[in-house]
């Protein structure tokens, strides 16, 4: 009951983005949970993925979903920092660049020596030579999405544009 009197009170005030957001996780959950078992098969069958803006901690990666819908295999977070970077260079390089230039992003290495001193246990280094900087980042998974999330938003770009399956 307590739902519905918050969905009536406030929809009013929503857009239909702002709905169609809210439905969409709805619909999600009920899934997850398994409440609802009369839904139509294609909800109940419905796979749930995350994207980079969620916490990636306990996700099994097989694969990344890129905005252009090229999906690349991913096992590790190096091989996810990997397939992200590249695809911002490739495609947002101007802004990959511009968002970069200061240094100021604690996960960006331009010299070789200093991401070399970082490399240890629990460390992810990921060299980008070709471009003269290495992705630099606690090896977690929820550190390396927080990371990868930080620089798709300097791009620019939507970090749920990103899929993790």
């Amino acid at each position: 009951m307590h739902l519905n009197d918050y969905f009536i009170n406030n929809t009013h005030s929503w857009g239909i983005e702002e709905v169609r957001n809210r439905s969409e996780y709805l619909a999600d959950r009920f899934c997850q949970v398994g409440l609802f078992k009369d839904l139509p098969k294609e909800y109940r069958t419905r796979e749930l993925h995350k994207t980079l803006d969620d916490d990636l901690t306990n996700h099994n990666l097989q694969s990344v979903k890129l905005p252009n819908g090229q999906r690349k295999p991913v096992r590790n977070a190096k091989e996810l920092a990997s397939a992200v970077i590249n695809y911002l260079l490739e495609n947002a390089r101007e802004a990959f660049e511009s968002y970069t230039d200061d240094e100021s992003q604690k996960y960006i290495y331009w010299s070789k020596a200093k991401a070399e001193a970082r490399d240890r246990d629990g460390t992810l280094v990921v060299p980008f030579e070709k471009y003269g900087f290495y992705f630099v980042s606690n090896a977690s998974y929820q550190t390396t999405g927080s990371n990868l999330k930080d620089l798709i938003l300097g791009c620019d770009l939507n970090p749920r544009d990103f899929i993790v399956e």
